[in-house]
């Protein structure tokens, strides 16, 4: 958690961005390209700020965007250089993933007041 905020230099929105962009590439994270549709960045954030969203993180090198795509065949596919942590560091409450998988139960399960 950390690390986004850092990285987003602790704009809540582009945290939030970023957390969800991070989590779908988690279980994708061996594969050499993650296809990722427009539908989930705007659910991220906005049809406003996706894209800026995107061009910032690739500005600071952490996606590669590529731009081949085929309508209602694939969506566009980025390349992200997140360090992935091992498993064994996973974020747990009571021994399991939080059930509200959700930027602000993360931030609970991770900091104490």
């Amino acid at each position: 958690m950390g690390n986004i905020m850092l990285i987003t230099e602790t704009s809540l929105p582009k945290a939030k961005f970023l957390f969800n962009l991070i989590k779908y590439c988690y279980p994708r994270r061996y594969r050499t390209f993650i296809n990722l549709h427009s539908d989930n960045l705007i659910q991220w954030s906005s049809k406003d700020t996706y894209l800026r969203n995107l061009r910032e993180l690739e500005e600071k090198g952490i996606i590669k965007r590529y731009y081949s795509y085929k309508v209602d065949k694939f969506s566009k596919s980025i390349k992200t250089s997140w360090q992935f942590k091992d498993t064994g560091n996973a974020i747990l409450v009571d021994n399991r993933a939080p059930e509200e998988e959700d930027f602000e139960d993360t931030i609970k399960a991770s900091y104490k007041p």
